[in-house]
């Protein structure tokens, strides 16, 4: 059963549907058809309301009375008529469909239900330890996101193979989809078969179609301007380009956006408060002490530095020293 629509508050008609909705949509959506009032099954109740000839459903909600009935030729009527699918939607999407039906819950807020990744490269210029590429995964959730340095291409299929796997057993959630291009790095029998055993469904989009895979290029776009902002900022030369694309995915981590609210996309994923006191400026002077062991009873007790990267697997820091 199908509810009342509203434009502006205005109840249109109630429609008792037997067939499941989205289905019938779908099928009236393809050749324009009228929908059916004949089924005994089936019955479209109107009520007093003045006569319409077209409604968007939108911000944008425009009703025309009578009078302009002659400047349209998609009527929409109400008593021995037949209601158009698309003069009743308009140019309206399949999630806005959904928020009008009353079935506004999306279906990927599960975490880690729908993972996408994406490689950018290769670079002019090469990271400072030979990396051309960068591995952006990110979780569509929770907005969770990480950048991955490689030197090949090649390797990106490992990588990604950790990453999830990761991501899998910190979390306690288990990866549904994951959406990717149809490139080589991730089309291979290797990752297939990977993600075969792990009972994970592999979409990817068609070629020359990037579009396909939004979520990703997307965060591309994020992280790629995060990194060329602080990287300026640092006055370091273009090889610390990796380590600033790095750098932009643990502060993005750190912050809440418009999808996460007033939550962290650390919070959401696993469960835990990031540390801000571990956040430092990129490219800030540091004093790094040297251990007695490491240095003569007259030497330096510390170097000058600067911090290029936040340390994975400890509490610490990756230091540049120039000299």
């Amino acid at each position: 059963m199908m509810g009342p629509f509203y434009v502006r508050n205005t109840l249109l008609a109630v429609a008792k549907w037997e067939l499941p909705l989205y289905s019938r949509l779908l099928a009236r959506a393809i050749d324009h058809s009228l929908l059916p009032t004949k089924s005994p099954t089936e019955s479209i109740e109107t009520i007093s309301v003045p006569t319409f000839s077209a409604v968007t459903i939108g911000p944008k909600s425009k009703v025309i009375p009578e009078q302009k009935r002659k400047m349209k030729t998609d009527p929409l009527a109400f008593k021995n008529k037949l209601l158009k699918w698309n003069c009743l939607f308009g140019h309206t999407g399949l999630r806005r469909i959904r928020r009008l039906l009353g079935d506004s819950a999306p279906d990927y807020l599960c975490p880690l239900k729908i993972v996408v990744a994406d490689l950018m490269g290769p670079f002019d210029v090469g990271t400072i330890n030979g990396g051309k590429y960068a591995l952006n995964v990110r979780d569509v959730a929770s907005t969770y996101g990480e950048c991955h340095i490689l030197k090949n291409k090649s390797d990106a299929t490992c990588r990604l193979e950790e990453t999830i796997n990761q991501w899998q057993r910190c979390s306690g959630y288990l990866v549904k989809i994951l959406r990717t291009e149809n490139g080589g790095e991730f089309n291979n029998t290797t990752m297939n078969a990977w993600l075969q055993g792990q009972g994970i469904t592999h979409e990817r989009s068609l070629p020359f179609f990037h579009q396909q895979n939004g979520v990703a290029e997307c965060y591309n776009r994020t992280i790629a301007d995060m990194g060329h902002t602080i990287l300026l900022g640092s006055k370091l030369p273009k090889s610390f380009r990796g380590h600033a694309f790095m750098w932009a995915a643990y502060t993005n981590n750190m912050l809440p956006n418009l999808h996460t609210g007033q939550k962290t996309p650390t919070k959401i994923l696993f469960k835990i408060t990031p540390q801000i006191n571990r956040m430092r400026i990129f490219g800030e002077t540091a004093f790094i002490h040297v251990p007695q062991e490491k240095r003569h009873k007259l030497d330096d007790q510390a170097v000058k530095g600067m911090v290029v990267m936040h340390l994975p697997n400890s509490k610490g820091w990756l230091f540049y020293i120039p000299y």
